[in-house]
């Protein structure tokens, strides 16, 4: 059974991006996210692990610009596809404080795919992108970085929850810009119950591609924490991702 490249990317990289730890507060503020950890798994075999971490950018006179990094380690199987992976996103928050405005961002991979590795730079208004392996490029809309759309997902859940409690549904899409091209990416959110715990969560499901399904559980209480996700592409094994609480 084999391991796609694709799968690899996405459970170690854009599933632990999803990790916004606070353990009492629910302010939403992204300056009190401390650094989470969590576990991925290929069926019931674990292989990989990953942190994330959100600092003020000290080489900002702004106050309100930020540090997201974000280190994937893989394990076992895919040890043998990829070496660590290393993103890092500088961005800054809008005067409302709702939006996030990606400034640079860096994907780095060591071992055998190195040569993977790139950077984008983008314009103030998010209109323009250029980077280590693009020219500069025009954009139709203000574009996200694959962190920034994290954080994004994380802003827009904190909305919906001051604005309704309990909403049945609601839907959002976001323009990313990823290495070389732009994709708009469609999420719908609703409430569902932890059935061991009977904990109230929040349920937020990609649901722009029949073909790759992206599904995150996060719990209101814990100012929106990633409890688990699962992802299933085609007719792959699915893989999904657990947070691994501090001992």
């Amino acid at each position: 059974m084999k391991l796609s490249r694709t799968c690899t990317a996405i459970a170690i990289t854009f599933f632990i991006g999803h990790c916004y730890a606070s353990a009492e507060d629910t302010s939403c503020k992204i300056g009190q996210m401390p650094t989470a950890d969590y576990d991925v798994y290929w069926g019931n075999l674990m292989v990989g692990a990953g942190s994330i971490s959100v600092a003020t950018d000290s080489a900002q006179t702004n106050p309100q610009c930020y540090v997201m990094k974000q280190l994937a380690k893989p394990r076992r199987i895919l040890r043998w596809l990829t070496g660590p992976i290393t993103e890092v996103s500088h961005f800054c928050l809008s005067d409302d404080g709702k939006n996030i405005v990606p400034a640079r961002y860096e994907y780095s991979v060591e071992g055998r795919n190195a040569d993977k590795s790139y950077s984008l730079t983008f314009t103030q208004d998010g209109k323009s992108v250029s980077g280590s392996k693009l020219q500069p490029t025009q954009l139709e809309v203000p574009a996200l970085d694959p962190l920034a759309l994290q954080l994004s997902l994380r802003q827009w859940l904190c909305e919906l929850s001051k604005a309704n409690s309990s909403p049945v549904s609601d839907e959002i899409e976001l323009p990313v810009f990823r290495r070389s091209s732009l994709s708009v990416y469609r999420f719908q959110a609703s409430k569902t119950v932890e059935k061991e715990t009977q904990s109230s969560l929040w349920l937020v499901e990609r649901v722009d591609s029949k073909e790759r399904q992206l599904k995150f559980w996060l719990d209101p209480r814990r100012d929106f924490l990633l409890l688990k996700a699962s992802h299933s592409e085609e007719d792959k094994k699915p893989v999904r991702m657990e947070w691994r609480p501090s001992q």
